[in-house]
C-alpha cells in the first residue's frame, strides 16, 4: 500500500522562510499593482456621472515637443456655460497626456473642428475642469495579470504555512469532508480563465491587429514624402531605458497636405538604441523617401510595410492563451487530452487514455512559452544592462529562479517531443467493461517501431480517492488498494500478445463523488533505453458484481 497527499514539501524552516520570500514577492507585487489598476480604472468610471453641458470650440491643433515619453499633443480649447457662468478648458480627459503617434493625436484634433459644439462633462468638485471625453475604464481589462501573480502568491504562502496535523494522529481516509471541498479544478479553470482573456485581448492588440493591417497595407497606394524631423527617443524605466523610433513625415495626397508619424504597424519601445539610429539614420531630417498611404483614409500611412521579427512578439499573449485554454478544459472536468485514439476495445467505445504523449508536450510546450516569454522581456533588459558596463544587480538576482525554472520547463518540453515518437500501444479489452470477478483479456498491438521497446509491461491498478478537512486544509490522498500485473514481455515478444487477469470480487467497482471515488487503471509501461519510456494510463470502467454472483447473507454458510 502507498498512500500520497498533495501538499508542499519544505524541507525544514530555513528552506520554509526561502519559499515563503519568493511567494510573497508575487503577492505583494500583485497586490500593489492591483490596486494602482482598481484606483485609477474606478476613477475613470466615475467621469459616466458627471453632469453634461454644451460647449464650442475655440481652438484645434496638435503640438509637438521634443521632451517627455508622449510628445505629439492634442491642444483643443472650449468654451461652455453653466448655472449663469461661463468657463474655459483644455481637458480632452480626466487624465490628460499627449501621445507616442502623431496620427492618433490628430485623430483626437480632427473630432474637434473650429466652430463646432459639443458635449462636454462637468466635474462635480471642479466645474471649472470640464472634459471633451468620458474615460472609458479600460485599466480594468487588465485586472486578470495583476489578480494572477496575487493567486499564485497566496496560494503558495498559505501551502507553505498550513496547520498540518501530527503524523501519529490517524487519518479519516475514506471519510466523508467536515466541510464543503474547495476543487482545485475549479482553482485551474479560474486562472485558465484569465489567462485566456488576457491572452486573447493582448493577441488582438500585439498580434492579429498589427497583422491585418501589415497585409492591407500591400493594396495602398506609393507616395513621396518628406521627412520633418527624425529621432531616437528614451524612454525611461525603473529597469533601464527603452528605444523607439519617432519619425514625422508630410505628404501629399489628392491635393491636400497630411502628416504622419507610423513607421511600422507595431508600436512601442524596446531596448538596443543601436538598431533604432540606425532606421533613423536612414531618414535624416529633410530627405524625401517612399512611403504608402490608404486610398480609403488617407490621412493613414506607414513608411515601412515589410515583415519585421518584433511582430513576433505576438506569440507570446497567443501562447498564454492557448495555456489558458488547456488549464480551462482540464478545470471544467475533462482532460488534458480526451479519449485515446490508441486503445480499441471490442464492441463498446474505448477507454479513456490519459495524457497522450501529444498532449503533454502540446501542453507543456505553452506553459514554455508562456513563461519564458515573460521571463524574456525581463532578461533582455538584464543583458543590456550588463553590456553597457551598468548591471542591474537586484533585477540580476531576483531573475535567477525564474530563469532556472524556465529551463526546467525547456527541459521537459524537450522530454515530452521526444516521447511523441515512441511506439503505440493499442490495447483490446474483453469484455470492454468488465464486472467484479470476472476475467479481464488483454491483447496489445504496437504500432510503430518495437524493437525499440527493450521491456514491456501491463499492470491492472485499482486506486482510492478521499478529500477532507485536515485542520484548516483540505487535502485529497490517493491510496493504491490493488496491483495486478497483467502481463510481462521482452523485446522478443513486445510487438503483439495477450494475457488476463481476474478482477478480484472482493474489491470497489468503479464510482466517483464529491469527496471520495475508485478508479480502475490499465497502466502500459515501455522502457526504450536512451530514450524517454512509454507511459500510458488507461481508465477501465469496472462494473459492480454481477446480481447472481451476490451472496445472500441469510443463505451465507459462514453465518
Amino acid at each position: 500500500m502507498s498512500s500520497s497527499g498533495v501538499r508542499l514539501g519544505c524541507g525544514g524552516a530555513a528552506g520554509r522562510v526561502l519559499v515563503s520570500l519568493f511567494f510573497a514577492t508575487f503577492l505583494f507585487a500583485g497586490l500593489f499593482f492591483l490596486w494602482m489598476v482598481l484606483s485609477e480604472g474606478l476613477h475613470d468610471l466615475a467621469t459616466w456621472r458627471w453632469r453634461e453641458a454644451t460647449a464650442r470650440i475655440g481652438s484645434s491643433r496638435v503640438e509637438v515637443t521634443q521632451a517627455g515619453q508622449d510628445p505629439y499633443h492634442p491642444v483643443i480649447t472650449f468654451r461652455y456655460r453653466i448655472d449663469g457662468r461661463e468657463y474655459k478648458s483644455n481637458r480632452i480627459r480626466r487624465r490628460g497626456g499627449g501621445y507616442d503617434s502623431w496620427d492618433a493625436a490628430q485623430q483626437v484634433a480632427d473630432r474637434y473642428p473650429v466652430g463646432a459644439e459639443v458635449r462636454c462633462w462637468l466635474d462635480p468638485e471642479h466645474p471649472d475642469q470640464a472634459v471633451l471625453e468620458r474615460s472609458t475604464p479600460w485599466l480594468l481589462m487588465v485586472l486578470p495579470v495583476p489578480l494572477i501573480f496575487v493567486i499564485v502568491g497566496g496560494c503558495g504562502l498559505i501551502a507553505v504555512w498550513r496547520r498540518q496535523h501530527s503524523a501519529k494522529q490517524p487519518r479519516p481516509f475514506s471519510a466523508a469532508a467536515t466541510r464543503r471541498r474547495l476543487d482545485g479544478r475549479k482553482i485551474i479553470a479560474g486562472v485558465g480563465l484569465l489567462l485566456t482573456i488576457g491572452g486573447g485581448v493582448g493577441s488582438w492588440f500585439l498580434l492579429v491587429r498589427p497583422v491585418a493591417r501589415l497585409l492591407a497595407a500591400r493594396g495602398w497606394g506609393e507616395v513621396e514624402c518628406t521627412v520633418v524631423s527624425s529621432r531616437v527617443r528614451t524612454h525611461e524605466g525603473d529597469d533601464g531605458d527603452t528605444y523607439s523610433v519617432d519619425i514625422l513625415y508630410e505628404y501629399r495626397w489628392q491635393d491636400r497636405t497630411y502628416r504622419s508619424s507610423r513607421y511600422l504597424f507595431l508600436g512601442g519601445s524596446s531596448s538596443g538604441a543601436a538598431g533604432k539610429r540606425e532606421v533613423v539614420a536612414h531618414y535624416p531630417a529633410g530627405s524625401r523617401r517612399s512611403c504608402w498611404v490608404d486610398p480609403d483614409d488617407p490621412s493613414r500611412a506607414v513608411l515601412d510595410r515589410g515583415f519585421h521579427a518584433i511582430y513576433l512578439v505576438g506569440l507570446v499573449p497567443l501562447a498564454a492563451m492557448a495555456g489558458g485554454a488547456l488549464m480551462l478544459r482540464f478545470g471544467a472536468g475533462g482532460s488534458w487530452s480526451g479519449t485515446s485514439r490508441g486503445t480499441e476495445a471490442a464492441s463498446t467505445a474505448p477507454t479513456e487514455r490519459r495524457g497522450t504523449p501529444a498532449a503533454r508536450a502540446v501542453g507543456l510546450l505553452a506553459v514554455t512559452l508562456f513563461w519564458n516569454g515573460i521571463v524574456a522581456v525581463f532578461l533582455v533588459q538584464v543583458i543590456d544592462t550588463w553590456r553597457h558596463g551598468h548591471p542591474d544587480w537586484f533585477l540580476s538576482i531576483f531573475l535567477i529562479p525564474f530563469v532556472l525554472v524556465g529551463l526546467g520547463l525547456l527541459a521537459g518540453t524537450l522530454h515530452a517531443a521526444l516521447a511523441v515518437a515512441n511506439p503505440r500501444v493499442v490495447l483490446r479489452l474483453a469484455p470492454p467493461a468488465p464486472r467484479l470477478g470476472d476475467d479481464l483479456a488483454v491483447e496489445w498491438t504496437v504500432i510503430g517501431r518495437a524493437e525499440r521497446i527493450a521491456h514491456l509491461s501491463v499492470t491492472l491498478e485499482g486506486r482510492e480517492r478521499a478529500t477532507f478537512s485536515r485542520g484548516t486544509d483540505t487535502v485529497t490522498e490517493h491510496q493504491v488498494f490493488a496491483r495486478l500485473p497483467v502481463a510481462e514481455a521482452s523485446s522478443l515478444s513486445v510487438a503483439r500478445g495477450g494475457a488476463s487477469v481476474r478482477i478480484p470480487d472482493d474489491t470497489m467497482h468503479s464510482f466517483s463523488a464529491v469527496h471520495n471515488g475508485i478508479e480502475w487503471r490499465l497502466l502500459v509501461r515501455g522502457e526504450i533505453p536512451h530514450w524517454p519510456d512509454v507511459a500510458d494510463d488507461h481508465v477501465l470502467k469496472v462494473r459492480p458484481l454481477a446480481a447472481n454472483r451476490m451472496v445472500d447473507p441469510r443463505k451465507d454458510p459462514r453465518r
